[in-house]
């Protein structure tokens, strides 16, 4: 975040559709003011399923960024809320803690965190967070087995801190 402009972490799966058609519209929705931005792809790492997107400020805004928890404050057993717009809603939360701080192997590359929080469609790109306010990982999706489309009775999984911040010092 800076006086004009802020650059925003998702899920490359979010922004896939603008990145793959060039010239679709990218709409990003903040939390404060409900105010829509035209967003501008930065930049993605499709391995690590991370995409950095920049909006700019329509006045004089005042805007804060999230922290990063460091990853030796994030530990299972800990409780979380993923904040997102699940299942289409908007600005949905659902809470829950870490079943596992560090998954290896459901992406690749990545130290995933596994969570009992709900991760709906919808979630993805959002961040999960620990009750100080600090981002622990961002949402990415939820494995539910014998299901066609993922449910509330899956597996929840995110993208760790510092792998996403690593891809987005890749990409800037």
């Amino acid at each position: 975040v800076n006086d004009k402009e802020a650059y925003i972490i998702t899920n490359y799966h979010v922004i896939s559709r603008a990145v793959k058609n060039e010239g679709t519209n990218l709409e990003v929705l903040t939390a404060e003011d409900y105010w829509t931005y035209e967003g501008e792809v930065v930049g993605y790492d499709q391995v690590a399923d991370i995409g950095v997107i920049k909006i700019t400020k329509q006045d004089n805004e005042e805007w804060k960024p999230f922290e990063f928890a460091e990853q030796e404050d994030i530990n299972t057993g800990d409780p979380v809320v993923v904040i997102g717009h699940g299942m289409g809603m908007p600005w949905t939360t659902t809470q829950g803690h870490i079943t596992h701080s560090s998954r290896y192997g459901l992406r690749p590359y990545s130290l995933m965190i596994q969570t009992d929080a709900v991760i709906n469609q919808g979630n993805s790109g959002g961040p999960i967070m620990n009750l100080e306010g600090n981002v622990i990982g961002v949402a990415q999706a939820i494995y539910s087995p014998g299901r066609a489309i993922p449910g509330w009775d899956g597996v929840g999984v995110a993208i760790s801190a510092n792998q996403a911040k690593r891809a987005y010092d890749y990409i800037m």
